[in-house]
Order: C-alpha cells, then structure tokens, then sequence
C-alpha cells in the first residue's frame, strides 16, 4: 500500500503516470523525464538486490533459477490488474487482486496436478487473453 500512496498523492507518483501516458507532453510540461526514469531504474534495481539478499537469508544459499517464468506471470498478473500496456493508467490496489487471483489459480491447478509446463502454458493465454479483450475494448471506444 506505501506504493498507492507513493504514486496517487505524491508528485513524483504523477510524473511516472504522466511519462507512461505520454512521454512527450510530459517532458513539455517540465517533468524531468531522464532523471525521473533513471530514478525509477535506480529504484527498481535496488529493491531487486533486496530481494536477492532476502532470498539468501532465507534460503541459504544463492539458487539461479529463483526467478524462473515470474517476468510472465508477473506482467499477466498487471495486465489483468487494469494496467495499461501503453501506460499511463492502472493502480495498485487493481494488481494486487489480480496477484491474489493468479496465485488462486496456480495453487488449483497444483492441486489438481496440472504439469507445470501446462500452467505457464495457462498463464500465457491468460495474458493473451487479457491483451485481446484490451485491444477490443479500446477498439470499441
């Protein structure tokens, strides 16, 4: 929740819905838009070393397969959260029930034996899926 509070009342949270709605009108408005990026990277990799570092305490050990098909779930479970591909609209709240949803999904499919290569399988047309329905829900607008 620190970050729907971070990006809905703050200034910066605006900047970074601005340069995903439309980068260039947001650097016409004044919006630092190089350094705010370099600031989101920045962000980004530093939480990503945290959470390598929280892996290693918890585990023990460093695995290199830890991560191993998220970037796919994960990218199904914002897309299917309200946000949109081209930017510039979405939330958090939105993600974080479509996490709960996809990990809802995921632990049936386990119970029921699902192959593992099957459920990404079903995670990638869940995506495929969304991004459809988005194209024609846009198209019709």
């Amino acid at each position: 929740m620190i970050g729907s509070v971070v990006l809905m009342r703050t200034a910066w949270g605006c900047w970074i819905f601005a340069m995903g709605y439309n980068e260039r009108s947001a650097r016409l408005v004044g919006i630092p838009v190089d350094r705010a990026r370099l600031t989101m990277y920045a962000l980004s990799g530093a939480l990503a070393g945290l959470a390598g570092l929280i892996s290693i305490a918890w585990l023990g050990s460093a695995r290199p397969n830890i991560g191993q098909n998220l970037e796919l779930e994960s990218l199904t479970a914002v897309m299917l959260g309200g946000v949109a591909i081209t930017g510039g609209v979405g939330g958090v709240g939105g993600i974080l029930a479509a996490v709960i949803l996809l990990i809802t999904l995921k632990t049936g499919l386990l119970q029921l034996n699902v192959n593992t290569v099957w459920q990404v399988g079903i995670v990638g047309a869940l995506l495929i899926a969304v991004l459809l329905i988005d194209r024609i829900s846009k198209h019709w607008r």
